[in-house]
């Protein structure tokens, strides 16, 4: 999908993009709203790093091509990955120590699932995205 978004930093073969609100407008009025954090706003972008697009600066709006991970798949993993975990973990800590394993084993699979969540989190479900031109 198609958005809107300024250039926060530019390092090395990274951009960093702030993607800008829908209602963000190109006119010369640009920036009065201070929604882009271009004028000393403090509210919060959604942020993205992008290869390098040529002949572009800090500051420029952009034009990027973003996705965004399926829904079914952040919903799998925050949901579903806890509770699968949480009772094998349990099962098999049962089978290997009995009662006591289960609490055991069943702690330690929510706990790795939750570590699992966080890496998922640094990787495939990132935005990811390309700047396509300059506005």
């Amino acid at each position: 999908m198609l958005k809107k978004a300024i250039i926060i930093s530019i390092r090395n073969e990274k951009t960093t993009l702030g993607l800008l609100p829908e209602n963000c407008s190109e006119e010369s009025s640009c920036h009065e709203c201070g929604l882009c954090a271009k004028v000393g706003s403090n509210k919060e972008l959604i942020k993205l790093q992008v290869k390098n697009f040529s002949n572009v600066s800090q500051g420029d709006i952009v034009e990027a091509d973003v996705s965004m991970p399926k829904r079914s798949v952040i919903a799998l993993a925050i949901y579903m990955l806890p509770l699968l975990f949480m009772f094998a973990g349990g099962y098999l800590g049962n089978i290997v120590f009995a009662d006591t394993g289960m609490v055991i084993g069943g702690t330690s699979g929510f706990v790795i699932s939750i570590f699992i969540i966080y890496i998922l989190n640094n990787t495939a479900l990132k935005l990811q995205g390309k700047i396509i031109r300059k506005l």
